[in-house]
């Protein structure tokens, strides 16, 4: 509706989006190579940068309480999302927290300044089991009738995406999130680096995720 809308001015105006569902979180907590923070309970005592109010810190909790992380002593620093980098490549901040497609904005800002990657801890390490269901876009339908509503109806899209842009990045994402997977299954870290680079160019282009749309109406009373 939004793609038609943006080619059509006169079409699909009276709607509103109300909330996105990921199948798998993407936030993650990111630090710079020889801080010292090689695993989640590392951050105990640090300083973590995220934008106000966010996802991240919203999620923090429950993720610390499986990692084996005492809140109480992580301090926030709010911060911009476009200075996050900056802020951890300067030393305003221990780590940061954001999407794990922003690895390689914020790699660009600490390579330059202190020639070091960042090691990456994902939300989702620890969260797939406890609350988030990969396979519940599936089953929305199925719930939706269940709960009574009906002409319940799925439309289901995908779209390619040029290297750089969001779609493409989400590799990136990926590869960060199951490295040690990956490594484990026989590929080298100059590999791994390798398809980081290959999803910032341009000359790439890869299918994206499906996306499931589900919309249903509730019986008038």
């Amino acid at each position: 509706m939004i793609s038609a809308g943006a080619e059509n001015s006169t079409a699909y105006r009276d709607f509103r989006a109300v909330l996105a569902v990921h199948q798998r979180t993407l936030v993650s907590i990111m630090a710079m190579q020889g801080s010292g923070i090689t695993t989640p309970k590392d951050l105990e005592g640090k300083r973590i940068a995220a934008a106000a109010n966010s996802v991240n810190q919203l999620l923090f909790p429950g993720y610390a309480k499986l990692a084996g992380i005492d809140t109480a002593k992580i301090r926030w620093i709010a911060v911009q999302p476009v200075q996050l980098g900056p802020a951890l490549a300067g030393g305003k901040a221990d780590a940061l927290s954001t999407f794990l497609i922003g690895r390689p904005t914020v790699e660009k800002a600490t390579v330059q300044a202190r020639s070091k990657h960042v090691v990456v801890f994902p939300y989702s390490t620890y969260l797939p089991a406890h609350g988030n269901d990969p396979t519940w876009a599936g089953r929305v339908p199925a719930a939706m009738l269940e709960a009574g509503l009906t002409d319940v109806d799925t439309v289901i899209h995908s779209r390619s995406w040029p290297g750089g842009t969001a779609g493409a990045l989400l590799i990136a994402g990926n590869i960060a999130q199951t490295r040690g997977e990956f490594l484990a299954a026989g590929m080298t870290e100059a590999q791994l680096d390798e398809l980081d680079r290959l999803v910032t160019d341009p000359r790439l282009v890869v299918r994206g995720h499906f996306t499931y749309s589900t919309i249903g109406r509730r019986p008038p009373t």
